[in-house]
């Protein structure tokens, strides 16, 4: 009987250590991912591929599933592909601003929400203008980004883009 309750007595004991070590785990994962992501976020916006790039682990994945029907939505696998794709698809971007309604890290996961403001050459000079609802979720692992998610809701850039389109017609049926 006393083994037993010498057991539970060292049950007892260890218990808050083993939470206190799972806490301390959890808010130093935590503070790394907001610090880091928070890094990589504003990178991110400024289009500043250099800065983001040493971030990237080597087996990142990138996807805005919420693109699929505009820029094709696939999954941009590999550090060297996703730096690549960045400097290209990005290209046409001149400007980004991310105005934040709330950004928070848990884990090893950091996530940004607000509205993205930006503009696009669209090609001959056709500069399309938008501000849109946008969310970024970061996965990290070891210090280093292994997943980027976009979410957008694209309907403004579609609004914008045929109000465009729609002025560049009127400007040439008018000459």
């Amino acid at each position: 009987m006393r083994a037993i309750l010498f057991a539970i007595a060292i049950l007892f004991a260890l218990a808050p250590t083993g939470a206190l070590a799972q806490q301390s785990d959890f808010d130093v994962a935590t503070e790394t991912s907001m610090r880091i992501g928070q890094s990589y976020f504003e990178a991110y916006i400024e289009r500043d591929w250099d800065r983001l790039e040493p971030m990237l682990a080597d087996d990142v994945v990138f996807q805005d599933t919420t693109a699929k029907y505009l820029f094709g939505g696939q999954p941009q696998e590999g550090k060297a592909t996703l730096a690549a794709f960045f400097r290209t698809a990005y290209a046409g971007i001149s400007r980004m601003e991310f105005t934040p309604s709330r950004s928070f890290a848990s884990s090893d996961t950091a996530v940004f929400e607000g509205m993205l403001d930006w503009d696009v050459d669209m090609g001959g000079g056709r500069i399309v203008s938008t501000s849109m609802p946008f969310v970024v979720i970061l996965a990290l692992r070891d210090g280093k980004i292994v997943s980027h998610r976009d979410f957008a809701d694209y309907r403004p850039f579609l609004d914008a883009n045929a109000a465009s389109l729609a002025k560049v017609g009127s400007t040439k049926a008018a000459d």
